[in-house]
């Protein structure tokens, strides 16, 4: 038998229509025989990030299990954001869909192409929060998760709760 690996990604759009681009990046990711997707959090409205992006994002984040190595998942992930119509022009600027690998068990990584953990899950509240929506409130940098959403809990609110329904 195979040994299953879970991870939290982290998956956000600033172009609309922004919801279906989410939705798309689910359905893709699950199509992919090696993938399952287990919990998908809810999906939150935040403002840009970065200081390139002129949009909000709608931004979510899934747990799945996969067979697949790091560099494989990433290469799918790659993929997806493609043939959803993303487009690199500058860093953190407006896009389609973004998919990032935020922890991937308790492997580190660190290379030009993928870092592991996610270098900035414990600065942006679109990233803690609907992580804490699907898993437990997990230490990283020996803190909680809640205890770094507490430090930058702002400008974040829940545009479509786990059950699809706007609230």
């Amino acid at each position: 038998m195979k040994k299953y690996n879970m991870i939290i990604l982290g998956i956000g759009s600033s172009i609309a229509p922004k919801e279906y681009y989410l939705k798309e990046a689910i359905k893709n990711l699950e199509a992919n025989e090696k993938i399952s997707v287990r919990k998908i959090s809810n999906i939150y409205i935040t403002k840009a990030w970065g200081g390139i992006a002129q949009n909000t994002f709608l931004n979510q984040c899934i747990d799945i299990e996969t067979t697949l190595s790091p560099v494989e998942l990433l290469l799918v992930i790659k993929k997806i954001e493609k043939q959803l119509g993303r487009v690199r022009k500058k860093h953190w600027d407006d896009r389609t869909i973004d998919i990032d690998i935020l922890i991937y068990n308790n492997i580190k990584i660190n290379t030009e192409d993928l870092t592991i953990p996610h270098p900035y899950i414990t600065k942006r509240n679109f990233v803690l929060k609907p992580m804490l929506d699907i898993c437990e409130d997990i230490i990283i940098n020996d803190k909680k998760l809640s205890q770094w959403l507490s430090d930058i809990n702002e400008g974040i609110e829940i545009y479509i709760n786990k059950e699809g329904k706007n609230v």
